[in-house]
């Protein structure tokens, strides 16, 4: 099992977590986002704090298909034995997502996306790490009101030979018709992830 898996899964969870945009619901846009989490390393003894910057695409290739793709920059402090380790975490996720509608405000969306990480260890550990898996997701997008949209999904995450499961929720103002200012939180055994964005769709 790799220790480090938890950080890679924590830093893609920016880049794969699906923003709100604005209506209608759209899946051709942009979205800037910043996490921060906490975690434990299923396993080992050692606690995982950090943060990661990503930078989301999504591009509609049909009237219900979408291929999206993130990069994720972010870093962690590694705590294990009262020493701490620096940590810096890169992943890049290429995938697809299929969108159907349930009623004019609500979408059920079903994502599968390949993710790569490269992880970095610095201090009391000097390590690096190449780590590849999958996350597969289901869950709804519904516009509550003109201004506010609501999405929870539920995820399976597949991060080299680790599997578990994580649900998330998040909601979206809309500034204009094509702008929204996002807040989310996602949740597993592990450990929890608070994100902050911004989208914009075209």
């Amino acid at each position: 099992m790799n220790k480090y898996y938890q950080l890679v899964l924590a830093a893609a969870f920016t880049a794969l977590t699906f923003p709100v945009v604005a209506e209608p619901i759209s899946y051709r846009f942009v979205s800037i986002n910043y996490s921060k989490y906490s975690s434990i390393m299923n396993g080992f003894p050692a606690d995982v704090d950090g943060y990661a910057i990503s930078l989301d695409l999504s591009l509609d290739v049909t009237p219900y298909i979408a291929v999206t793709t993130g990069f994720s920059r972010g870093k962690a402090d590694v705590t294990s034995a009262g020493a701490t380790s620096n940590a810096d975490v890169d992943t890049v996720s290429l995938g697809v997502s299929i969108h159907l509608p349930i009623n004019d405000r609500s979408d059920l969306v079903a994502t599968s996306s390949f993710v790569n990480g490269d992880v970095r260890v610095e201090g009391q550990f000097n390590e690096s790490e190449d780590i590849n898996g999958g996350l597969t997701s289901i869950g709804v997008r519904s516009k509550i009101s003109d201004y506010v949209e609501l999405d929870g999904f539920v995820h399976k995450n597949s991060i080299t030979d680790n599997s578990s499961i994580s649900l998330s929720l998040s909601a979206g103002y809309y500034v204009n018709d094509r702008l929204s200012i996002d807040l989310g939180y996602a949740l597993d055994s592990d450990g929890d992830t608070f994100m902050l964005g911004t989208t914009k769709n075209f």
